[in-house]
Parts: C-alpha cells; structure tokens; sequence
C-alpha cells in the first residue's frame, strides 16, 4: 500500500500538470473516439496521396554568383561586400518585379498561355519562383513548377536574360554613376583651386610678396619699429610720472586741519626748573630734608618720637607745595612754548609756499613738452600695431589657403587615381555569369507527394488526438494514487482497498477484511506520527470535493481504528444538511450540533455511545438558519474546546467543500482536515479546487486518502464498494 510521496518528489507534479499517463487514459477511457481519430487520419492520407494538386515538371537554371568580383588592377569597393549579403541582394534581384516584367516582356514570353491566362502575371510568376543556394555556396539555382515544360523553360530563359542585364546594368551602371561623380567632385575641386590662388595672389599684392622668408624679415623690421616705439613711450611716461604739473595734482582728499603743536614733556620740566618760584620751593624742600636727616640721627633707628614725625611732617608738605607750584605752573609753559612752535612753523609754511609755486611753473613747461611728445610716439606705435595686426591676418589667410591648397590637391590627386581605375573596371567581366541553362526535370513531384501526404497524416492525427488528450485534461478523473498526491501538492496519507461481497484474496492467506482494516491503521497511523504539523492533531476533519467519494465511511473507519488503538474516540456527523453518520451505527439524527451550535442543550446530553467500545457519536440534528449563524461565529471553536477536554480524538464527518460552505467554517478551527479521494471518480480538478478553499480559509490540510486502489497484495472482482462499519471492525494488527 502506499503510504507517503512529498511533493517535491520526481514524479511530483502541479495539479495542472500532464503526464504520460494522461495520453494512455485518453486511450483507455475513450476507445471508440480514437479510433474514429485513427479512421479519419487514415482517410486524410489516402485522400491526400490520390488527390493532392502538385505540378508535374520542373524547370530550372543556375547562375554563378563569385564570392570576389572579377577586377583588372585591385578590388573596387563593390568587392568589398559581405558575400553572403551580396548573394541575399541577388537572390531578391531576380524576384523583383521590375526583372519579372522585363521577363514576361520578352518576345518569346509575350503571347505563353501562362501570360495571358494569369490576371496578375508578375504577381503569380514571383510566387511560384523559388530561389536557394543548394547547388554551392556560389551557384544560384531558380526554379519554377508547372505542367507545361515549353513554357517553363521560355520563361526562364526570358527571366535570365533580364536579370544578367539587370546585374549587368547594376554593377556597370553604379562603376558609372560612381565615375561621373568622381569626375564632378574633381571638377569642383578644381575650381576651389583656381579660387584659392586668386586669394593668394590678391593677398601678395597687399602684403608685397608672397615669399615666406621676405614676409618673415618684414615682420620682424616692423616689430623692432614698435619695440623702438614703445620704449621711448615708457620712458615719457616715466618722465611725466616724475614732473607732474603741481596744478595737476589733486589733494587725495579734504585739506589738512591746522593741528596744534605737540609740546615735548621734557621742554617743559627744563622750563620749570628755571622758574623762581620753583627754584624757591626746591630749596625749602631740601632745607627741610636736611633738617630731619640731623633729627634722625639723634634718635635710634625704628623709634617713633613727636620731633621725629614733625619733622617727616614738614618733609611731606614741603614736596606737596612744590608739586602744586609745578602743576599750577606747567599749563602757562606749555601754552608759551607752543605759541612760539606756532610762530616758527607759519613762516616755514610760507616759504614752502613760495617755493612751490616756481616749482611748479618749472614743472607744467616740462610737462607740456613730454606730452607732445607722447602723443605723437603714441599715434606712431598704433600705426605700427595696425599694420602688424592687417600683415599677420594676411599672413594666416595665406597660410589657410596654402593649406586648403595642398588638402585639395591631395583630393584631386587621390580622385584622379580613382577615376582612372574605374575606366578600366568597366571592362571587367560581370560579378554573375550563367552556369547553366534552363533545363526541365519530370518526377521530382514523387517525393513531394509522400513528404506532404505524411505531414498531412501527421497534423491531422495530432489535432484529432491533442482534442482527445485535451478533453481528458479538462474532464480527467483520479486514475492513479499520484494524481490525488504528488499531482496536487498533497500528501499521501493512505490508499484503502476497495471492499465488496465478491472479493477474492490474490494470494494464499490474505484476509481482504483484514486488508482493509491495515490500510485504515495506516492511514491513522500517518495522522498520529506521519504529519509535518508542529502541532498534535486532535481534531480531524475529513470531507471530500462533491457527495460519494466515502468521505464518511472514511470517518467512521478512522474513528474505529482510532479507538481499536486505545483512544477514546467521538465521531461528529459535521455533514448538517445531509447527515448519514447516525445511520452507521442505527441512532437518531436530532438533537445533536446543530441544537449545541443554538445553544438549546448541553453538548453531554445528545453524545450517544456505540457497539464498539470508546467510540461515541455526535449526530448532526435539525439544521436551520440559526445553526448556520453560530457555525459562522466563534460556537464552533467553543463546543471543539468542550469536546477536545472530554475525548483523546474527535472525528468530524463534514459536507462536501465544493457543495456547501459549511465544511470551510468546521475546517478553519480543526487541528487537521484529511481530503477523502475516490478512485476513478473523483475529479483531479475538483479536488484542487478543494484544496485550495481549504488553504484560502488556513485549514491545515493533512493531506489525502485514496479510496479504491487496487494494491498486489489482493485483487477485486467487484470494486468501488466501500465496507461498511461493521465489516471493519476487525481486530487490530
């Protein structure tokens, strides 16, 4: 039995995925549309083999196309061209239309059935052509089909002589085209030449020659002149600067203030010292110094005596006195020896005055001179600069056209080159000749019809089978345990054995009751210990898709292999709007969940106990509005925790998740939700869809259980039974 594949197996696919299976379910389940897909395939080929239209000649004519164009002296520039760009452009010069009306202009081609019969004839002729390179890679071959060999090779070889003129008149003309421009651009260059030596000769008219060594010695005269110039100039200015007109002069600001003079602090204690007054005092000072020196020196040093302190006392008003006289004294000095400052300085004022003014007479004559002088050095170097200036923008024109003339030259030398090359290249033999000439060949149309007779075959056996595998996709069912596992994403918690009256042990010894009951441990057995949820499973949900896929036989069965393993076990029949778990074990279907999501009873009261030891059940009761209400709410969550506290497991049967909604509000608050599959039933599609509603509402999806898969351990005469409850109550392994 299959017990677990991860989705991120080898054989794990989306569940939108194809695999090889498919194609042989497409087979298996619609035997009578294949056929009829094999039928008409076979009938097509015959039909095309018979009937298909192909013409029966065809003519061809090669060309040679040379990967280097023939030349006499060097490759020209066309030779220069990418070969393989250069067949491409000859490939599609054939096929223009300007070539095929040339063609069909032709005598010969003119009055063909083909011409006349055709509304567009250069519109069909470039249809039919076919142009390759299959010969070589530098042979050209043109083909044309059709029915009528006379004609065929007429138009070919019309068609190839107004393409080798075509060719001819390409190459040959653009050597001409390319020649008569030369020519044009060295007669214009030639012009420019004549125009630029008039303006040399014009320009060593003004300038005196046209010698560059007589031109440089004349430069340097002038410049030597204007050196000369401008050294007397500066030395003028230097001379100006020196004797500048005193009239000229401008005070650089407000005349000066008459300041008083400044008396020095030693004239003035020299005057004081000559005053009587001063003197007189002086001398009391001394007087009275000396007196108290004799005193002191009749008294012991450091004692204090009235005569001693009078005497002091004298010394100190005597120097008082004379520091008043002085102070009195010192303005009336400073006051008389400035008035004699003052004095003295106006007459020195004076005869600066004088001074200057025969100064600056003397000065304003000199300055005039200088002046003149200046002015007319300084009109000689402007006319000198002018005439440098005017020489040296004649000097750079010649220079420029000099240039421009060799430059020219070298043009017109390098043109005339290129044109005589190009009279002898037009002598040169065509880059494309004829290889050979239109010729017919019959039968080749054999191959063909075998070739487009199998592709026909083949496209129309792929449509009709790709509508087959197609339709399969769109209504494919689970044919294999993979396709509810790893084809969905899901895990694979378990397959159980289909069980019937007529079930018969494929080997010697082996139970089929037995069978199913291991298959169901199993499956409890991944729940338990089996899943990558972080969290213990307590409560499981188990539903389906759509109705019979034995989604409640699977609870019952998980509910009573769970109890075989010691646990104490309540089965709820979640499936409210169409309950079938009370049947199982013969109880009413009300009150039950729905009475407990309306809060009418206590959820104690309406558990009921069953034949098999630990298991109770949990009927669905009378839905109504109001259920639905409590279910969409937090009840649910809140009767789970009650129920969760009174039992190990808690097993709940549901609705279908695609035929009511109710199935999503039981899953969002159940530790895990185990998707029931039946084989051959069940739709891949609808099982995704499922899955992912649950995923949408964040129900945590265990994975999946298989139901009537065949295993090598036994076989089945009659399948898709499921064992009811009591036929699985075997003891456990």
């Amino acid at each position: 039995m299959t017990t677990d594949m991860a989705p991120g197996s080898k054989t794990g696919r989306g569940s939108d995925g194809v695999s090889g299976r498919l194609f042989w379910q497409a087979i298996r389940r619609h035997p009578v549309l294949f056929a009829a897909v094999l039928l008409c395939t076979a009938a097509a080929g015959a039909a095309l083999w018979y009937w298909l239209p192909l013409p029966r000649y065809t003519a061809m004519v090669v060309f040679q196309v040379n990967s280097q164009a023939p030349a006499i002296l060097a490759p020209s520039a066309e030779a220069r061209v990418d070969f393989g760009s250069y067949r491409q452009t000859q490939a599609a010069l054939i096929r223009k239309r300007q070539v095929l009306q040339t063609a069909l202009q032709q005598p010969e081609v003119r009055n063909l059935s083909f011409t006349r019969s055709e509304p567009d004839p250069v519109t069909a002729l470039e249809r039919q052509l076919v142009v390759d390179f299959k010969v070589g890679t530098e042979f050209m071959r043109v083909t044309l089909e059709g029915d009528n060999p006379v004609e065929q090779r007429a138009i070919l070889q019309g068609l190839t002589k107004a393409y080798l003129t075509e060719v001819d008149e390409r190459d040959n003309g653009q050597r001409r085209k390319r020649l008569e421009t030369l020519e044009g651009v060295r007669r214009e260059h030639q012009q420019r030449l004549d125009s630029f030596q008039k303006g040399i000769d014009a320009i060593a008219v003004r300038l005196g020659s046209k010698d560059a060594a007589t031109l440089a010695i004349v430069d340097q005269l002038t410049r030597e002149e204007l050196a000369q110039a401008s050294r007397e100039a500066n030395e003028i200015e230097g001379q100006l600067q020196a004797t500048a007109p005193i009239g000229d002069q401008k005070p650089a600001g407000p005349p000066p203030e008459k300041k008083t003079p400044t008396v020095s602090a030693a004239l003035v204690d020299d005057q004081l010292r000559r005053e009587p007054a001063v003197m007189l005092q002086e001398a009391e000072v001394a007087r009275v110094k000396e007196r108290l020196t004799e005193i002191e020196r009749l008294f012991n040093p450091g004692v204090v005596n009235p005569t001693v302190t009078k005497a002091r006392d004298e010394v100190k008003s005597a120097q008082e006195k004379l520091a008043r006289i002085r102070a009195d004294l010192r303005p009336q000095i400073e006051a008389t020896i400035r008035d004699q400052m003052s004095l003295e300085e106006q007459k020195r004022q004076e005869q600066i005055a004088a001074d200057e003014q025969r100064r600056t007479a003397q000065s304003n004559d000199s300055v005039a001179r200088l002046k003149r002088r200046q002015q007319a050095i300084g009109s000689r170097i402007e006319e000198i600069k002018s005439k440098i200036g005017e020489n040296n923008r004649f000097r750079i024109d010649l220079e420029n056209l000099k240039s421009q003339i060799a430059h020219t030259d070298r043009l017109s030398s390098s043109l005339a080159e290129e044109i005589d090359r190009l009279r002898l290249e037009l002598n040169a033999p065509s880059r494309v000749t004829l290889a050979e000439e239109p010729y017919i060949v019959a039968g080749i149309q054999g191959n063909r019809r075998l070739k487009m007779t199998l592709l026909g075959v083949v496209g129309i056996f792929v449509l009709g089978y790709g509508g087959l595998v197609l339709f399969e996709y769109r209504t494919r069912r689970v044919t294999h345990a993979d396709d509810a596992a790893s084809g969905l994403g899901l895990r694979l918690l378990g397959t159980v054995p289909p069980v019937g009256a007529r079930i018969r042990a494929y080997r010697t010894g082996i139970d089929p009751q037995r069978a199913f009951a291991e298959a169901i441990d199993t499956t409890r057995t991944m729940i338990l210990y089996g899943t990558l949820s972080d969290r213990r499973v307590r409560t499981v949900l188990v539903t389906s898709a759509v109705d019979g896929e034995g989604k409640t036989s699977l609870a019952g069965h998980l509910a009573i292999s769970l109890t075989r393993a010691g646990y104490h076990t309540l089965l709820v029949d979640g499936d409210v709007r169409a309950p079938s778990a009370h049947n199982l074990f013969g109880l009413p279907a009300s009150p039950g969940l729905c009475e407990v999501l309306r809060g009418q009873v206590d959820v104690s009261s309406v558990i009921h106990s069953t034949p098999v030891p630990g298991l109770s059940v949990l009927p669905a009761g009378a839905w109504d509005l109001a259920a639905r209400q409590a279910l969409t709410g937090d009840r649910w969550a809140s009767v789970k925790r009650d129920l969760e506290a009174g039992y190990d497991f808690v097993v709940v049967d549901s609705g279908p998740v695609l035929l009511v909604s109710d199935s999503l509000l039981l899953a969002r608050d159940a530790d895990g939700v185990l998707l029931s599959v039946l084989l051959d039933v069940s739709r891949v599609a609808s099982v995704a869809e499922t899955r992912n509603r649950l995923q949408s509402v964040g129900a945590n999806v265990l994975g999946v259980v298989v139901n009537g898969v065949v295993t090598p351990s036994y076989r089945a005469t009659q399948t898709r039974a499921v064992a009811p409850i009591a036929d699985a109550q075997a003891p456990a392994a």
